[in-house]
């Protein structure tokens, strides 16, 4: 339970868009929110009905490791989707930063290609000028 609040080392997972909808759906046969390993729902904003039920498991399982005196389950909860705040911000960053690295390889292309265009161009001009062409 403890690594639950440990920066995560590796890349955030959440669950398959077809999962939340039959989830949200109440489909019997989805498989909800689990805590090991831990798959939130990252990628939507506010506390969605995919990670209340993961506050309500994760309630559950830290009362019944009796490690605090704290019995107030309505603020479990919170602090729990608190901590889902902060990860769907690094999770949002991450993959900010997999389109960022994308869009600044599509740039470099663009640039590239404007570059040589602009060169040939300026041959031409050249050529145009010195009456060769």
């Amino acid at each position: 339970m403890h690594e639950f609040l440990e920066y995560p080392e590796k890349d955030l997972t959440v669950p398959a868009p077809a999962q939340l909808k039959q989830h949200k759906e109440k489909d019997l046969s989805a498989e909800g929110p689990r805590l090991n390993p831990l798959i939130l729902d990252l990628a939507s904003k506010g506390s969605s009905i995919w990670n209340k039920k993961a506050a309500k498991r994760f309630r559950e399982e830290f009362l019944l490791l009796d490690i605090l005196d704290c019995e107030d389950e309505d603020l479990i909860e919170t602090i729990f989707l608190t901590h889902v705040d902060y990860l769907r911000k690094l999770y949002l960053k991450q993959t900010l930063d997999v389109a960022g690295k994308v869009e600044a390889a599509q740039r470099a292309k663009e640039k590239a290609k404007y570059a040589r265009r602009k060169e040939v161009t300026l041959y031409l001009v050249v050529l145009i000028l010195l009456n060769v062409f």
